[in-house]
């Protein structure tokens, strides 16, 4: 199988799709990203990372029974399934997702439908998903990929260290998410209203937003998912490289 693409961390989805949703200019973030990245990382931090890559020599290598092969494929079979759920818990009618896009009924009162309340609600809940889903399959990975190679071995180990101490950080990001889709909604919101000019209500006019929004969420969660895999899809890029030590 061949190797995967090297990712772009400063352009990735999320930022260019948050970019769009509230009409803002992505910049390139990828400048003096060291720099950046220890600013996120306290005194505490610090030790505890330290101690782990001082523990590395200490590692005793036990050779695992998954070929690297192995190892890609479930990478891509559980990124493919994280994707099938949000596709499935967006598309309109019947699926068999737990969590669903808010349908809206005919006689559901205006200002419920068109409030961001049951939207966002709905995108939180697809978030703990996804971070519950994409966490089982990073350590499962990454308990795989420990037992190729002494060095892989002792990258796993940093991986975990580095996950444990960005996890506080990475939670509080992704927790913004929300609140600038609730930007969106009460700007959707807004161009419906102009719609009616004056009208109590059009039949054609919400859903139509609606729909933009089902496909706006929709976009996100995806791109959600690509940030979120972005430290595991490394961790499997680094086999090529590690197998050779």
């Amino acid at each position: 199988m061949p190797p995967f693409a090297r990712t772009a961390l400063h352009s990735t989805r999320l930022v260019r799709s948050l970019a769009a949703l509230i009409d803002t200019p992505s910049h390139d973030s990828g400048h003096q990203f060291s720099r950046r990245l220890g600013t996120l990382i306290d005194l505490g931090d610090s030790v505890k990372l330290a101690s782990a890559q001082s523990g590395l020599k200490e590692l005793v290598f036990k050779a695992g029974v998954v070929d690297p092969a192995h190892i890609r494929r479930e990478f891509l079979s559980g990124r493919a399934a994280i994707i099938n759920g949000i596709l499935q818990a967006c598309v309109p009618g019947e699926t068999v997702s737990r969590i669903r896009f808010p349908e809206m009924a005919s006689n559901t009162p205006e200002a419920e439908a068109t409030a961001p309340d049951a939207y966002v609600a709905f995108y939180r809940a697809q978030q703990n998903e996804i971070g519950y889903a994409v966490l089982r399959l990073h350590t499962a990975i990454r308990a795989d990929i420990s037992g190729l190679s002494p060095g892989l071995q002792q990258l796993a180990a940093l991986d975990s260290a580095l996950g444990t101490a960005m996890g506080n950080h990475l939670r509080g990001h992704f927790s913004a998410v929300p609140a600038l889709l609730t930007q969106h909604v009460v700007a959707l919101r807004s161009d419906y209203l102009e719609q009616l000019d004056g009208e109590s209500c059009h039949a054609d006019a919400w859903p139509v937003q609606l729909g933009k929004l089902r496909a706006d969420i929709q976009n996100l969660l995806l791109a959600e998912v690509e940030a979120r895999l972005l430290p595991l899809q490394g961790l499997v890029e680094a086999i090529n490289d590690g197998m050779m030590d």
